[in-house]
């Protein structure tokens, strides 16, 4: 994967209600969302190097010539999980070929961003899985919270912010961050947990357009001190993005405590944070979500 780095810079300010809050805001250099090194849109005829773990199975993933989100004459790619029995049971594919190899730590604030069809009877509880370069079956991480595609037959578009908060360790003893620093292998599945192997599942799943894209400059936020124990966070929201506001007791911190529902839209965004715990950094992150 070729570096495509951008630079980061986090900026603190210290507001004046009474010190009683400091502000930390992410911002990046970037203007808007743009695609990363390589896209898998299927145009080519082939899967691109998509897979199943049995390459036997009559189910594994294949290219479809027409249909896709453009319509007629639009690759996709589909695949089948048949939800019984040991070879094609689960929604699982993944690609551990180059394209999607490297340091996505070092490509800045990204997210993975796809078209997505749910063509089956099951709704599917999608995420995204990354491995290593010490095992393919040693260590995994898995993203959080899924992305619920409804059974409507409807191409949507998905994207899922590849930052260290999205994901949590599937299996092994590594870090999150070791493994964003060291991708070897990409997987797209569907589970109610954050595992790394996708559920048993009677399901089909179409997607198209699979491409990391750099995020767009996160908005600046300010502050109301609204009581004794709970402030407002605010900030201008851009359509098509999901906002989190995350807060720490104490910087450096490790240990940031997610508050309220991810927030989407063009115009002013709040959420109230109590205060009563010591939280008093506050900083705004990207989560995943459904963008269209």
């Amino acid at each position: 994967m070729a570096a495509h780095v951008a630079r980061t810079t986090i900026h603190p300010f210290i507001l004046t209600f009474k010190s009683y809050f400091l502000l930390l805001v992410q911002t990046t250099f970037q203007a808007s969302a743009v695609d990363l090194v390589h896209v898998d849109d299927f145009e080519g005829g082939s899967p691109q190097n998509w897979l199943i773990g049995h390459r036997s199975s009559p189910n594994i993933p294949v290219n479809v010539t027409t249909g896709g989100p453009a319509g007629a004459g639009d690759n996709y790619l589909s695949y089948t999980s048949i939800g019984s029995g040991s070879i094609a049971s689960r929604m699982l594919v993944f690609n551990r070929r180059l394209q999607w190899e490297g340091n996505y730590l070092a490509l800045g604030p990204v997210g993975f961003k796809l078209d997505v069809r749910n063509a089956g009877p099951t709704p599917l509880n999608l995420r995204i899985g990354l491995s290593d370069s010490v095992g393919e079956l040693d260590n995994w991480i898995a993203t959080a919270q899924p992305v619920v595609i409804p059974t409507n037959n409807t191409w949507m578009s998905v994207f899922i912010p590849i930052q260290e908060g999205n994901f949590t360790v599937a299996q092994g003893s590594v870090s999150v961050s070791n493994v964003l620093a060291d991708v070897e292998s990409i997987r797209i599945f569907s589970s109610a947990a954050p595992a790394f192997r996708g559920d048993v599942i009677d399901a089909t799943i179409h997607f198209d357009n699979l491409r990391l894209v750099s995020l767009p400059s996160l908005p600046r936020l300010s502050i109301e001190k609204t009581s004794g124990s709970a402030a407002d966070v605010k900030w201008t929201g851009t359509n098509g993005f999901f906002y989190q506001v995350i807060s720490a007791a104490q910087l450096p911190s490790t240990s940031f405590t997610t508050n309220g529902s991810a927030m989407s839209g063009s115009s002013e965004l709040r959420q109230s944070v109590g205060t009563s715990s010591g939280n008093a950094f506050f900083q705004l992150q990207y989560t995943g979500g459904a963008k269209e």
